[in-house]
């Protein structure tokens, strides 16, 4: 089963029923199993005074605050005219596996459409049939403004990756769900998400959890390389690129972490 963003995405109603015809036509997920941990003792995370949840499907039909003149999700998150960091899943096949297998990646770049060769590249397994399931466009999280900037974060905080797993007595495969943190500790990003992600179901644990660098060009502290479409970043005086750095700015607004577009696009 591939670990949900959360609920539908924004896409208009006659794409979302083509996109989910499609999307049940693939075959069913796997679950990636994982070492159990124990709880964190005494960890803490950051938490700014208040959290203004950006709610752009708002059944209201109010204008979400903040939200500047309206765009296409693929540009990249409102108000920033440079790169743009993008939470992508992907699906496809693998020699010898009976189902359908997924991957988390992140990539940079102007729009989701300048990160496909990275993820062609980053992808694992058969490039036949290589699709995209679903994207967000990381903006806050936690409080936190995302940005990317070529000069060097000083702060404590880092954004962190974290995975999931737990079971469902009505269910053979385990369960799965991922979420990103802003914390000041590995220990501290667990037990956010052991708080917040699969509560009800049984044995619940920790199986991924990953620093998604600061210096981004360095690709995700030693766990996952992520290559990165850098094609905004700066030059320095001899023409070299010079690595974007993921900068945490206190903001005090949380995104819905649910998909920008979902669906099935091959790539």
């Amino acid at each position: 089963m591939v670990p949900q963003l959360g609920r539908a995405g924004m896409m208009p109603r006659s794409r979302r029923a083509a996109a989910t015809t499609e999307a049940e036509a693939c075959s069913a997920r796997e679950a990636a199993a994982g070492e159990a941990a124990p709880a964190a003792t005494q960890a803490t995370e950051p938490t700014p005074a208040t959290l203004e949840t950006i709610d752009t499907a708002s059944p209201t039909g109010a204008d979400p605050p903040t939200l500047q003149p309206e765009h296409s999700p693929a540009d990249g998150p409102e108000g920033q005219n440079g790169p743009s960091l993008f939470l992508a899943v992907l699906g496809g096949r693998v020699a010898a596996a009976h189902i359908e297998l997924h991957d988390v990646r992140f990539v940079v770049g102007q729009s989701i459409d300048d990160t496909l060769p990275a993820l062609r590249r980053q992808w694992f397994g058969s490039r036949r049939g290589l699709h995209l399931d679903s994207w967000m466009a990381v903006r806050f999280v936690d409080g936190y403004r995302v940005e990317l900037r070529p000069e060097p974060f000083a702060g404590p905080q880092r954004l962190w990756f974290v995975n999931m797993g737990g079971y469902d007595p009505a269910q053979l495969a385990e369960q799965h769900a991922f979420g990103l943190f802003v914390a000041n500790s590995p220990q501290a990003a667990k037990a956010a998400a052991r708080r917040r992600l699969l509560p009800g179901l049984e044995q619940r644990h920790k199986d991924d959890l990953h620093g998604v660098a600061q210096g981004l060009g360095d690709g995700v502290d030693g766990c996952l390389d992520v290559q990165l479409s850098l094609q905004g970043a700066e030059q320095g005086a001899g023409g070299e690129r010079r690595p974007l750095a993921l900068h945490l700015l206190p903001d005090g607004r949380q995104q819905p972490q649910i998909p920008d577009w979902f669906g099935y696009r091959l790539i």
